[in-house]
């Protein structure tokens, strides 16, 4: 199954390889439900440009799904975290794994706040927004849908799908984790979620003012 995986993932590299461009190299990561992935462009003179994943999405999403089907297949008997694949336009693809670091606990805890969101993924937006506050003794949070076009709409609670209730202990869980860490309390988060995979998150360590009843 591996063989076949990979060949397929060297077949969606070879489709999105620009014209003129010696090499594509795939950087990717996965773990139980997840995976990311970068893609670097290599140039006869040598150069590198990134290539991102929302000039390709569709062929993007099927290396994102690809990846998690690939470390299912290895966990049992080969376990990796990290793979480098290199494409070229002709022979076959170099394949790299690695085992990569041990995941902390903030890292287990943002990953599993990835899945979660990505799970419940509109098929008409292309990313997903949470935007949180939290304080010694209450948390708040929302979901932003943006479409393709820039539109965006919030999510509807009355009709969420339960996994999302698990968003506020995660947010306890991740503010707990990060300042036994040691680092500096933060009081407000934004995590965008892709579809194909990949996120970012951002916190503000600004108190929050509260309004005087």
């Amino acid at each position: 199954m591996r063989d076949d995986v990979i060949s397929k993932i060297a077949s969606l590299l070879r489709e999105i390889l620009p014209a003129g461009a010696t090499e594509i190299v795939l950087e990717g990561e996965a773990d139980e439900g997840w995976s990311s992935a970068t893609f670097a462009v290599v140039w006869p003179d040598g150069a590198e440009t990134t290539l991102g994943p929302d000039e390709h999405p569709g062929q993007a999403d099927e290396i994102s799904a690809l990846l998690i089907r690939l470390w299912e297949a290895d966990e049992a008997s080969d376990p990796w975290h990290d793979v480098t694949v290199t494409v070229r336009r002709d022979g076959e693809p170099e394949v790299d794994f690695s085992a990569g670091e041990p995941l902390s606990e903030t890292d287990e805890i943002i990953e599993s706040l990835a899945v979660v969101l990505r799970e419940v993924l509109p098929d008409d937006a292309v990313k997903i927004v949470l935007d949180g506050e939290l304080d010694e003794d209450w948390s708040s949070h929302d979901l932003t849908m943006y479409r393709e076009d820039g539109t965006s709409y919030h999510i509807d609670w009355d009709d969420a799908p339960e996994s999302l209730d698990d968003i506020a202990d995660y947010l306890i869980d991740l503010f707990e984790a990060t300042t036994e860490d040691g680092d500096d309390p933060w009081y407000g988060i934004t995590m965008t979620v892709r579809r194909d995979d990949t996120f970012e998150i951002n916190f503000s360590y600004e108190p929050l003012e509260k309004t005087q009843d």
